[in-house]
């Protein structure tokens, strides 16, 4: 397999992997009512909550790595040179 398709497939499964943690970020955030100080402490303090915007992170760390193969195999901006 060549290099770029290497990078490309490493992308894909990047992207896929960041689509994955935020779909994991709503499902494993704990929903209190954070309008009062109780349920922001209790949101903030499980570590359900840690887990959950640590997954976050990890997903928008992952998306430009992610896209970064496109970018690198799309041509240069500009005028098109099509005879």
């Amino acid at each position: 397999m060549s290099t770029s398709a290497t990078r490309i497939r490493a992308g894909a499964i990047a992207l896929a992997a960041a689509g994955l943690l935020f779909f994991a970020y709503p499902a494993l955030r704990p929903w209190h009512d954070e309008g009062t100080v109780a349920g922001a402490t209790a949101s903030m303090s499980s570590t359900a909550w840690v887990t959950a915007h640590f997954f976050a992170m990890l997903g928008f760390i992952l998306v430009p790595l992610g896209c970064w193969p496109c970018a690198r195999r799309s041509p240069p901006p500009g005028p098109s040179r099509s005879p």
